[in-house]
């Protein structure tokens, strides 16, 4: 868990033009995906599983720095939380910030 002054770095960034929200898919997601046997997984979006499964280890995806909020405070859809908990979000262009979810 994060702690008050992490939370608020994150919200902070979510201000600056220079942060960049990644979203790094873990192997544990990507084998869910391959399996193609969650429920939850098989509504994403049509092409997201693909492009999930097309990042590189430790590369990831842009994704939107209020849906990462969302998943820190608590209010975001099952579908998007979950697949935030079956990876890592990183902040690009800020300094050294992650959230390890798995």
């Amino acid at each position: 868990m994060l702690t008050k002054e992490e939370l608020q770095r994150f919200r902070n960034a979510i201000n600056d033009d220079k942060a960049v929200f990644i979203f790094i898919p873990s192997s544990l997601l990507k084998e869910k995906l391959l399996r193609g046997d969650d429920s939850i997984l098989n509504e994403l979006p049509l092409g997201m599983a693909e492009i999930l499964m097309g990042c590189p280890v430790g590369g990831g995806i842009s994704t939107d720095g209020n849906l990462v909020m969302k998943f820190l405070d608590g209010s975001i859809d099952k579908q998007n939380g979950y697949l935030f908990s079956l990876g890592e979000i990183r902040v690009s262009g800020l300094g050294d910030m992650v959230i390890k979810a798995v």
